[in-house]
């Protein structure tokens, strides 16, 4: 059971470092821009079919053939499920302000929509603190 939970939080992990770094590479290079100006067009959630590819389901197939279908279903439930909340402000329980400030917020994202580069990441925050991308308001 805890190697289970164990395995989850790492792929969760990797999968959160592939998302802020095929995040930034959308905005640095033109080819990868025209895929993911479908989602910058306005601030939803929508994507172009081979974004969603790189960013849920390249990184899931790799893990899947290392670590068998389990573990990576259940951390891309839960990549997708923050995902989701990122975009749409969905809450599925009343958390407290204060415990977000790591993980990523819709008003986090948005301020990416604003200034497209900062704030790449995709879970956690952590990415764009090491890289110094992140950008932070008062209503963030």
């Amino acid at each position: 059971m805890i190697f289970g939970a164990l395995k989850i939080l790492f792929i969760i992990a990797l999968l959160d470092a592939w998302g802020y770094w095929v995040h930034r590479a959308y905005h640095h290079f033109d080819l990868l821009w025209r895929f993911h100006s479908v989602h910058h067009r306005e601030y939803s959630f929508h994507f172009h079919p081979i974004e969603l590819f790189f960013n849920f389901g390249g990184p899931y197939l790799v893990v899947a053939y290392f670590m068998g279908f389990i573990f990576p279903t259940v951390a891309l439930a839960v990549v997708l499920f923050e995902s989701y909340r990122g975009h749409g402000g969905l809450r599925w329980v009343k958390i407290p302000k204060a415990a977000y400030k790591g993980w990523t917020t819709r008003g986090y994202h948005r301020r990416h929509h604003e200034n497209p580069n900062v704030n790449y990441t995709q879970i956690t925050k952590f990415w764009d603190w090491v890289m110094g991308t992140s950008e932070v308001k008062a209503s963030v």
